[in-house]
């Protein structure tokens, strides 16, 4: 295992899942555009939950407990969650993944799993990611089988076999008021170090206390002072020993839920902010963090647009003043973006063009290599790229622009660059952006072409396209389409890829070109048609995505959508609402059941004072008797 993370860290929450408009990672939040605009160098990503399943000897997980949001899905968000986390390392952050939170079905609370299997779900998802640390987001409130002290006791046992197996840091966030740990909270916390579980930080969730008479910046304040007491308390009940304030304080993180949260609680300013961190300062806790990272950047997203919040990142600003163990933050990478022709013909002259980080330089020098054709040069200060007059057809020529320290280090003349000249320099080099460009001897005559293919496609489905010449042959063209929302691509060889977010009735235009961008020979306008359901099929379907409000039939029963959901079966998660239950029915223990709903067990009538799934009438709290 790699450095651990430090034993203090400014690390805030970001929901994972929650659907960004725009952006380039799919739909998921932009990770490292949050640690430029924060400041910050790791994340708390929520949240991995049960996906309904299991095999092999661990439980199927996905983000949000979605399952096509797992590994060995194909799904263009799950990809987007990799790719921003990936982007995130490279700039030199890092994640800590959490488990849990307040929706969905934490591993710990799924019945049927057993200690073994859920160790073994960790691991997989520790190894995968190569994750250093994970927090366990233990919400729900008492009578919540997330709460519930057997499930976490076995959970505590599996996080055991966890950190035997591998070396992993856990945090464990949970519930706190102005006075500290509620009693439920300190009982959790006691199970976990009870099974002795390596606890690294106890995370407050020092937020939505329903009192709008506080200053909610003091009253966590004094949640964190008195936490601090409660463990220096639980220590010594199970160790006979004392524990300094000192070192009680390095074990707590608090994480505000920032700007505007419900009208049952006031706005959480940037003023009760930096009094947090100025008091996380003078009394040195190990973590500051804050729910979430979405709503400081103002993204266009349903965090967005947040009433209690004038600018974006005017949160992390402030946060990024807390003192932790980051030795420095995070340096933005150099970026040399090129653009020119990626398609040229022989004996013709390109010219390329390149930035740094978004702005033109005057300190690129150009090289070309691979060439078959001596002539093959480009011109090492301008970027004009001359392609020889026998350069063979489909070679890949590669133009590389290179930013150096010392430019008088290479030759004022440089007309023919080759690899071990390039390797020979770099240890002069700053950055290096390199292009791939294809030669395509298209003949000079004139042709009369035609694009042959499906004139309506379906999103997120495939259609070939060919260029078709006045001898009924295909001919090689340049592909390019425009129109959509921008997501859809068409590749070199006319395979045309419309994207899953086409919307019905768009227009998309096709064009086939000459390798020089400049002469257009045919273009095709194409419409997306999508499949649209009849009005009467009302049925379920696991491939279908449902938002909130919308109502679907599963045997014989009407269910409500309480959120966006994808492949979560009615009467199995708390996603759907029963509509047609009649108290008449009888109880199951697979039949997922929210507060007021009335059922018969056992010939007596139960109504459910709040969400529950496999919890027995007449055996928990969950349920009441109706007279």
């Amino acid at each position: 295992m790699t450095e651990k993370h430090p034993n203090s860290i400014y690390a805030p929450y970001v929901d994972m899942v929650i659907w960004v408009n725009g952006g380039k990672y799919n739909g998921a939040p932009d990770l490292k555009g949050y640690s430029i605009g924060q400041g910050a160098k790791f994340y708390n990503l929520g949240f991995i939950n049960y996906a309904g399943g299991e095999h092999d000897g661990y439980l199927d997980w996905g983000w949000a407990g979605n399952p096509v949001l797992s590994e060995g899905s194909d799904h263009t968000q799950y990809e987007g969650i990799n790719r921003s986390i990936a982007d995130l390392r490279a700039y030199g952050g890092d994640i800590i993944i959490s488990f849990g939170g307040a929706i969905g079905t934490p591993f710990w609370a799924v019945p049927s799993a057993s200690v073994d299997e859920i160790a073994e779900t960790y691991k997989t998802i520790v190894d995968l990611y190569e994750l250093k640390t994970i927090d366990l987001d233990i919400e729900g409130g008492e009578g919540s089988v997330n709460t519930n002290i057997g499930n976490n006791r076995k959970n505590a046992q599996a996080i055991k076999k966890l950190q035997n197996d591998r070396d992993i840091d856990v945090n464990i966030t949970l519930a706190v008021s102005p006075d500290g740990l509620l009693s439920e909270d300190y009982q959790i916390l006691r199970t976990y170090l009870e099974e002795d579980v390596t606890v690294k930080r106890v995370n407050l969730m020092t937020m939505c206390y329903d009192d709008m008479s506080l200053d909610y910046g003091l009253a966590s304040i004094d949640a964190v002072d008195a936490t601090a007491g409660q463990l220096q308390q639980l220590f010594f009940e199970l160790t006979n020993e004392e524990l300094s304030l000192d070192d009680a304080y390095a074990m707590i993180g608090t994480t505000p839920s920032i700007g505007f949260e419900n009208d049952r609680n006031p706005v959480f300013t940037t003023e009760n902010y930096r009094a947090m961190v100025e008091h996380a300062n003078r009394e040195k806790i190990g973590q500051v963090s804050m729910w979430v990272a979405n709503r400081d950047s103002q993204e266009d997203s349903e965090y967005g647009d947040n009433p209690g919040i004038t600018d974006p990142y005017e949160f992390g600003v402030v946060g990024r003043e807390f003192e932790d163990s980051t030795t420095e933050p995070p340096i933005e990478e150099t970026i040399i973006e090129i653009s020119g022709n990626s398609l040229v013909e022989a004996g013709q002259d390109y010219q390329y063009t390149a930035t740094v980080n978004g702005e033109p330089s005057d300190e690129i020098t150009w090289f070309v290599t691979n060439g078959t054709d001596p002539d093959t040069v480009i011109d090492p200060k301008v970027g004009l790229l001359s392609v020889g007059d026998e350069e063979e057809d489909q070679n890949i020529l590669r133009v590389t622009a290179e930013l150096m320290e010392n430019l008088a280090k290479i030759p004022e003349i440089f007309q023919e660059a080759t690899t071990e000249f390039v390797e020979a320099t770099n240890e002069t080099l700053k950055a290096l952006g390199e292009f791939n460009v294809t030669v395509s001897n298209i003949p000079e005559e004139t042709h009369t072409i035609e694009i042959i293919g499906n004139e309506s496609v379906t999103a997120g489905t495939t259609s070939q396209y060919t260029a078709i010449d006045e001898n009924n042959e295909a001919h090689p063209v340049y592909w390019s389409c425009t129109g959509g929302n921008g997501s859809s691509n068409i590749d070199a060889s006319g395979l045309f890829s419309a994207s899953t977010t086409e919307e019905d009735g768009t227009d998309i235009t096709i064009q086939c070109a000459r390798a020089d961008d400049v002469e257009i020979f045919d273009q095709l306008i194409i419409v997306i048609e999508n499949e649209i359901i009849e009005p009467d099929s009302n049925e379920w379907d696991p491939n279908k995505v449902y938002d909130v409000g919308d109502k679907v039939t599963w045997h014989g029963e009407e269910y409500e959508a309480q959120w966006w959901t994808q492949g979560d079966e009615p009467g199995k998660s708390e996603v759907w609402i029963c509509l047609t239950l009649d108290e008449n029915d009888e109880w199951t223990a697979e039949m997922t059941y929210n507060a007021g709903d009335v059922i018969t067990y056992n010939g007596v009538k139960y109504e459910a004072k709040w969400w529950t799934k496999g919890d027995e009438p007449g055996e928990t709290d969950v349920w009441k008797v109706v007279e």
